[in-house]
């Protein structure tokens, strides 16, 4: 008797086949359950394609694959070999949304072979997820070569809609949202793109385990697609390689529903374990932050900074740019840094320190200032400003991590390019920035983000990797259209390993919602997207962390009234502590406390550009 799993994988590998047609030269991988597939071979001109399917269901129509090197295309007019497999299946503990890490995939080696004189050009590494599947390039050779260009599409299937930003340099800007079929054809966009397929499910077409490649863009074409195109300045036309060329994972996450598209571990999968050197060096936390709300830090003030950091129980404070000037009583720059960094040690709270990335490229400075960060006590380093995206500096992201370990430093990189799930690699690297968070959202640069920002980059950045946002600004001033509670609701959806917050920490110490702010956690054990969730519409998470569970729902530019339901609380009472909308207006709030059980339903009403935030604690 078959099982069912064989029955499942045989039913999905039949659905995808007809779905193709001819599938004589083509072969179809499928995930562990059946459930994914990436149906792969030449199309109909000869040229290397795949095709993604979830359930039998497009998630990626047939699509480009090949690779342009020393002028020579590869993938042009190719037939494929005998494919090896083999098994992955692992969990590890990682710092996000959820604590263990699934990693349960079957990796494919695929020959491709040049019809014309019948050598194998290069092999294409295929990984295929319960939940996804990628595909890269790996071209054996010694010397140097230059990588040209890439073939590689995604094509969304017809009838999506999806969600992408522009900007490929730093990853900071607002986000469009089109029909697949009506894209701005030529436009140069950044992975990662969002694809919502109606009746079938959610999709993200992005990279992983980006390392010694350049960083790599989209550009939109007709039908849906969206080619590979070089997002570096200086890599735009192709970059020099030496030896083996194993690229970058080409992604395509695949999920029934936003919970399951939330929590994919798929990027993360694609990249190897930390090695040893790298191991115990994150301590993740809550920070404060002075240059959102005050701008450059000012010497005398620190020892304030501090104290209500220690009063918030937060453990760490980041010195921004403006440090190396201070110079009070003729000391220098380093030597009041050293006495912040103590004062902060007297308090129970840690540093860390920004650095312009322009000073720390060259090896031997950055190890120069890494060993005096270290011997000053900071923990903690946040390189910004790096200059491009192209080969160089994705290697100086490698080199800053690498030796931030052998110094035992933590890194937040700003002004950078995305994640690419390398942070499992190198756990050392606890926040990133390559978001348009809420320094767009600030007055004295007459900034306002839309109604809809946060409500879309939840199921588009976050699952990229992590991000620091810098949530939560309660000053009246800088509200800017959101209410209170929606920034409250942001503490819970913008998490990160560090979690640093927005706001002069006094006006957390005086809102009614102190208690929240101050037991937010910076990783959680569980994540729950919940209902009525709609991409650019409305948000609503919860989080758990030990026995407590963290609410937040972020409304968009419509007032909205919506239950949530507690089927994911466990048996007994607890009691909810929640924030609401107050009709008074976006600077109020309304606290209430209830007990509840799993079988309850919140019933919420948000106001425009507002939210919902709650904790919830288990009964004695």
């Amino acid at each position: 008797m078959k099982s069912k799993s064989c029955l499942v994988i045989a039913a999905a590998i039949a659905a995808a086949q007809c779905a193709q047609g001819s599938v004589s030269e083509r072969r179809l991988f499928a995930s562990p359950n059946g459930s994914v597939a990436a149906n792969v071979g030449p199309d109909a001109t000869g040229a290397l394609s795949w095709r993604v399917t979830l359930d039998g269901k497009s998630m990626m129509e047939e699509s480009r694959l090949g690779i342009n090197v020393g002028g020579t295309e590869l993938g042009g007019n190719v037939r494929i070999g005998k494919a090896k497999s083999r098994r992955i299946r692992e969990k590890y503990e990682f710092n996000g949304n959820h604590r263990t890490a699934v990693n349960n995939c079957i990796e494919y080696t695929v020959p491709v072979i040049s019809r014309t004189d019948g050598a194998e050009q290069m092999k294409l590494a295929v990984r295929v997820f319960d939940d996804g599947a990628a595909v890269r390039y790996i071209l054996p050779g010694a010397g140097a070569r230059r990588i040209d260009s890439e073939a590689t599409e995604w094509t969304a299937p017809k009838g999506s809609k999806v969600w992408y930003q522009p900007n490929t340099y730093c990853y900071e800007d607002e986000f469009d949202s089109k029909a697949a079929d009506n894209l701005d054809t030529g436009r140069a966009v950044a992975l990662p793109i969002t694809v919502k397929i109606p009746g079938v499910g959610y999709a993200l077409y992005t990279e992983a385990n980006l390392v010694n490649y350049t960083d790599l863009a989209v550009k939109c074409g007709s039908d849906g697609k969206f080619r590979a195109a070089f997002a570096s300045n200086e890599d735009k036309n192709g970059f020099e390689q030496s030896g083996d060329c194993v690229t970058p994972w080409r992604v395509v996450i695949a999920a029934r529903d936003l919970n399951a598209f939330f929590n994919s571990d798929v990027v993360k999968n694609l990249c190897p374990p930390a090695p040893r050197e790298a191991e115990g060096i994150a301590k993740p936390g809550r920070a404060v932050w002075h240059w959102l709300p005050d701008g450059s830090p000012k010497f005398a003030e620190q020892r304030t900074w501090i104290d209500r950091t220690s009063a918030l129980g937060y453990e760490y404070y980041l010195v921004d740019d403006g440090w190396s000037g201070w110079n009070e009583g003729g000391r220098s720059a380093l030597d009041c840094l050293r006495e912040v960094v103590g004062y902060a040690k007297s308090k129970g709270v840690s540093i860390f320190v920004w650095k312009h990335s322009a000073e720390i490229f060259d090896r031997g400075r950055r190890r120069e200032f890494f060993a005096l960060m270290k011997s000053l006590g900071v923990v903690g380093v946040k390189p910004d400003f790096p200059s491009d995206t192209g080969i160089k500096w994705v290697n100086w992201y490698e080199d800053t991590l690498r030796d931030a370990a052998e110094f035992g430093l933590m890194v937040n990189f700003h002004g950078a390019i995305k994640p690419t799930g390398r942070e499992r690699t190198w756990p050392n690297e606890i926040a990133r920035e390559a978001i348009r968070g809420h320094e767009w959202h600030i007055t004295r640069y007459n900034r306002v983000l839309p109604a809809c920002h946060d409500c879309i980059l939840p199921f588009n950045r976050l699952i990229q990797g992590h991000a620091d946002y810098t949530p939560i600004v309660l000053n009246e001033r800088e509200l800017v259209g959101y209410t209170r509670v929606h920034e409250l609701a942001q503490g819970v959806v913008f998490s990160a390993p560090f979690f640093c917050t927005g706001d002069y920490p006094q006006n957390y110490l005086d809102s009614p919602a102190v208690d929240f702010i101050k037991a937010l956690p910076a990783v959680y054990d569980e994540t729950r997207v919940l209902e009525p969730t709609e991409i650019g519409e409305v948000v609503a998470i919860a989080k758990r962390a030990g026995d407590l569970w963290f609410i937040g729902a972020e409304n968009g530019e419509k007032e909205r009234a919506f239950d949530l339901k507690l089927d994911f609380l466990g048996n007994g009472g607890w009691k909810v502590i929640s924030y609401s909308d107050s009709e008074r207006g976006p600077t109020e709030m309304t606290r209430d406390e209830r007990t509840v059980t799993s079988a309850d339903v919140l019933r919420v009403k948000c106001a425009a550009r507002g939210g919902f935030a709650a904790m919830v604690i288990p009964e004695d």
